[in-house]
């Protein structure tokens, strides 16, 4: 008995945790306990067993606590929704799983349908702006989940007025493009295109392309937008001419002309013709030929005011067409020249410089008259600008030889004229201007400009 009680004292004790160095080690066993009649009674109770006993019975009471945790939440969960008409533990399908997942054959599936694939909006003119709206509808029986790609580039922009569509229900899917500024000499033009991709959960039609194209042409232009007269007599009349040309369309509509120096406008006469097709074949420009044009004939009168011609003739256009002009510059011929001490031959203009109020300034300049009808212009003044300046015309005085008759002009700035300023065009200004009369009958007007600053 003694040895039966030796061998099963000296197995191994299970243990949990502990690791191969305690639960091999055979000292660790507790001495086996007999009684008077050496009957055993098992191994003598330790504080490890103790241990061993305390952490089975927690782990079966932790499992047993989730295991009623976990069941009385599904109960709970299951008669709520008995309560509020619904089955919680019914299947979901495979469109409530994930909504772009194609449906089964059994189930309902959106259907997209796109009113139109392809847009080309025809001839576009470079500076303006290339957009089209594309409809969109759920004709199918489940809701449609849309998304828009394309390639993301400066001045495009695509969107979706609405990315899910019920059945039956419809969108717009926005495209635009905004031209650039160009300011080189050659235009961006010739053929545009750009796509986008429109996904779905329509099972056949989740990947559909969208295309927007065009053919951007220049605006309407003008062979030559300046005009030398040919000649600087006023008594010739002179024919002019030049070209419009459109590639945009063949139904160009010119309006009127304007003139922006109104009192010489008389002297001037515009007529517009069409060109023919052979003629606008003789215009091709970066590949492009004119699909409509005018000949633009140009007819200057005679009896121009001698000095510096310089009519812009502009021709509006409708937006988002650039107004186009015409200018017809010259120099006719004039019997009478400036000089004098306050003739300034680099601003061709009389000039006072910085004049003090309180001071106030007198200057003197002399118009000399030529030609035959120099002894008959019987020069006046008229009128000045600013009004405060006070203008004296002086006698008539022949040269020695008798070829010239002078008038010298005095011009007095009043002591505490208010202050003002004609700095003329080089200063990004403009000239105050002293307008007479002759009776010369080419020069019925004869203007002399005057720079100015008064000073308080």
């Amino acid at each position: 008995m003694e040895d039966l009680c030796s061998q099963i004292c000296s197995l191994p004790i299970p243990t949990i945790g502990l690791g191969a160095k305690f639960a091999n080690n055979r000292s660790l066993a507790p001495p086996c306990r007999t009684n008077s009649n050496n009957r055993i009674l098992g191994p003598r109770t330790t504080p490890l067993s103790l241990l061993a006993a305390t952490m089975k019975s927690a782990i079966v009471a932790v499992f047993a606590i989730a295991l009623g945790c976990g069941f009385g939440y599904g109960l709970t969960v299951y008669l709520h929704g008995k309560a509020s008409g619904f089955d919680v533990l019914a299947p979901l399908s495979a469109a409530e799983v994930d909504p772009w997942l194609e449906p089964s054959s059994g189930d309902v599936h959106p259907r997209l349908v796109i009113d139109e694939m392809a847009f080309d909006a025809g001839l576009v003119v470079l500076s303006e702006t290339i957009s089209h709206n594309f409809r969109i509808t759920n004709s199918g029986q489940a809701p449609l989940h849309l998304k828009a790609d394309g390639i993301a580039q400066r001045r495009y922009e695509f969107k979706l007025a609405k990315n899910d569509l019920s059945p039956g229900e419809s969108t717009t899917l926005r495209f635009s493009w905004e031209p650039p500024e160009t300011t080189g000499p050659v235009p961006m033009t010739g053929p545009f295109s750009r796509m986008i991709t429109l996904s779905s959960n329509d099972p056949k039609a989740k990947r559909t392309l969208l295309s927007v194209s065009a053919m951007r042409v220049p605006g309407p232009s003008v062979a030559s937008d300046k005009i030398d007269l040919k000649s600087n007599d006023s008594d010739v009349q002179q024919s002019l001419s030049t070209q419009i040309y459109a590639y945009h369309t063949d139904k160009l509509t010119m309006p009127a002309p304007i003139f922006t120096e109104p009192e010489t406008s008389r002297f001037f006469e515009v007529v517009l013709s069409p060109l023919s097709a052979e003629e606008l074949a003789l215009r091709p420009e970066s590949g492009l030929t004119p699909k409509a044009g005018y000949d633009v004939s140009i007819t200057v009168k005679p009896g121009l005011p001698m000095g510096k011609v310089s009519q812009e003739i502009s021709f509006p256009m409708l937006a988002p067409l650039s107004p186009l002009s015409v200018t017809v510059v010259g120099n006719i011929k004039s019997d009478v020249s400036m000089g004098g001490s306050a003739w300034n031959r680099q601003l061709q203009a009389m000039a006072f410089g910085r004049v003090f109020a309180r001071d106030g300034s007198e200057r003197e300049m002399i118009l000399y008259f030529t030609g035959e009808h120099r002894n008959s212009i019987n020069l006046q003044f008229e009128s000045a600008n600013p009004g405060f300046l006070e203008v004296e015309v002086g006698s008539p005085t022949s040269s020695s030889d008798g070829q010239a008759v002078s008038y010298k002009i005095t011009v007095q700035v009043p002591v505490n004229a208010p202050p003002v300023e004609f700095t003329g065009p080089i200063a990004n200004g403009e000239f105050g201007m002293l307008k007479f009369t002759t009776d010369h009958p080419q020069l019925k007007t004869l203007q002399v400009p005057v720079s100015m600053t008064v000073y308080q």
